[in-house]
C-alpha cells in the first residue's frame, strides 16, 4: 500500500455526539463524579452498526488526600450481532512524591465474547459453546507528572 493508494481508499468515520456531566467539589476536592454518554452513528450502507458508550467515574480523596478512582464503562458493539457489547471496570490512584512530581497508576479490565466459525466442523457435535471466544483484557498504566 503506497501513498497514492491511501488517497483512493474510502475511509468512513462515524458522526459522534458526546454529552458529559461532572460534579466537582472545588472547596475540598474530596469527591468528584463524572458521567459521559457518547453516540457514534455510521451510514446505513456500512457493515458497522451505530453504537453507544456510557461511562461513569468517581474519585474520592480520603486518608492523607490520596485519591482513589473507580470507573465503569459499557459500550454496545459496532459489529452486532457478531460481537457482544463491552463492559469495562477501571481503578487507580496517585501519590505526590514532591511539590512538583506526581505518580499516577491505574488498571482496567474488560471482557468481550464473540462467535468464531469452526474451521474443522465435526458432524453431530453437541458442544456448540466451543465456538464462542471469550476474550479478556487487563491493562496497567503508570504515569509520572513533573511540573517545571
Amino acid at each position: 500500500l503506497n501513498h497514492f493508494m491511501l488517497k483512493l481508499l474510502d475511509i468512513h468515520k462515524p458522526m459522534r455526539l458526546n454529552i458529559g456531566l461532572s460534579i466537582i467539589n472545588r472547596q475540598s476536592g474530596d469527591f468528584n463524579l463524572i458521567a459521559n454518554y457518547e453516540y457514534n452513528k455510521y451510514n446505513e450502507d456500512l457493515l458497522l452498526s451505530s453504537y453507544s458508550r456510557y461511562s461513569i467515574a468517581v474519585e474520592h480523596r480520603g486518608f492523607r488526600k490520596i485519591p482513589l478512582r473507580f470507573g465503569l464503562e459499557y459500550q454496545t458493539s459496532p459489529f452486532e450481532p457478531y460481537v457482544s457489547s463491552i463492559s469495562k471496570f477501571s481503578f487507580g490512584s496517585g501519590i505526590n512524591i514532591s511539590k512538583r512530581a506526581t505518580i499516577d497508576f491505574g488498571a482496567s479490565y474488560n471482557h468481550i465474547a464473540y462467535n468464531f466459525p469452526d474451521i474443522f466442523p465435526v458432524r453431530n457435535d453437541n458442544r456448540p459453546d466451543l465456538d464462542i471466544i471469550n476474550e479478556t483484557n487487563t491493562n496497567f498504566i503508570i504515569t509520572l507528572l513533573f511540573q517545571i
